[in-house]
């Protein structure tokens, strides 16, 4: 009676965790849910958590990251709740790997993994759950931090992206209309636009500016990503406020209308790259 019950405390766990994780994903397309089979002789059996992506493995969203990420983090998922069961480093091992992969190609499923990851460890509490908790989630950072270090060894600049600084503008100059006109990035931005005013503009309207353009990819993240941080700076407090709103907005959003442009392939930047190992060529 005791293994059948923890089968089942272990099932409800994995349950609550995927109700985060639907929280999370379900505005993007992707549906995760609760299987119950009737014909099944345990309660546990009865309660088997599925993932399931409704137009994201489908359709033509298939060549974006968002499609790798869902089979990412239910696969995390399922090598967490073998860790809890069996305490196996293996799988404590992977279900990190898959988290933290996760991770790197959105870099949102963090927030959702980590709660998920410590409901099926720590509900019950004991420490135990707490120790493997705490390993599955240093493998997850041990694998985010890899390609920021690559990134940094190939660039000069730790990061795990090379968009932060369009990102983060369009979040506090575009959206939030937030600016230091004072700002050294902020006088050098508006100069190069002739005088006219960032705050409400997109950052792919800024770059398509002929000035702008001069200034190569790497250049114009820097600046924007200077000019941003100035308008947080300049008022932090406005900037913390304000960010309940958005993601609420956000959250709410259509996002129908960004699919073509998120389908998109992204430019590649050979300094980032590294040679490959063999190559097949066709005659």
């Amino acid at each position: 009676m005791n293994r059948d019950s923890d089968q089942v405390s272990r099932a409800n766990h994995l349950g609550a965790a995927a109700l985060i994780l639907r929280c999370c994903c379900s505005r993007h397309g992707f549906v995760y849910g609760i299987r119950c089979d009737e014909h099944a002789r345990f309660p546990s059996q009865r309660q088997r958590s599925t993932a399931a992506s409704a137009p994201s493995l489908t359709v033509s969203q298939i060549i974006m990251s968002e499609a790798t990420t869902l089979f990412a983090m239910v696969v995390a998922l399922y090598f967490t709740v073998r860790c809890a069961e069996t305490g196996r480093l293996r799988f404590l091992f992977l279900a990190g790997v898959f988290a933290g992969w996760a991770g790197t190609l959105r870099v949102v499923p963090l927030a959702a993994l980590a709660p998920s990851i410590c409901i099926i460890y720590l509900l019950p509490p004991t420490k135990r759950g707490l120790k493997l908790a705490a390993k599955t989630l240093t493998v997850t950072v041990g694998f985010v931090v890899l390609p920021i270090l690559w990134c940094w060894y190939k660039s000069g600049e730790p990061a795990l992206t090379n968009s932060m600084g369009l990102h983060l503008f369009n979040r506090v100059v575009t959206e939030q209309k937030q600016l230091d006109e004072n700002g050294a990035a902020t006088k050098m931005l508006i100069d190069l636009l002739g005088g006219k005013d960032p705050k409400g503009v997109p950052h792919w309207q800024i770059r398509e500016d002929t000035n702008i353009q001069k200034l190569g990819y790497f250049q114009q993240e820097r600046l924007l990503r200077s000019v941003a941080i100035e308008g947080i700076l300049k008022e932090p407090w406005a900037f913390v406020a304000s960010t309940p709103y958005l993601a609420w907005k956000l959250l709410m959003a259509d996002a129908s209308g960004w699919l073509p442009g998120w389908g998109g392939t992204s430019q590649r930047y050979p300094s980032l790259e590294n040679p490959p190992s063999f190559c097949i060529y066709c005659l």
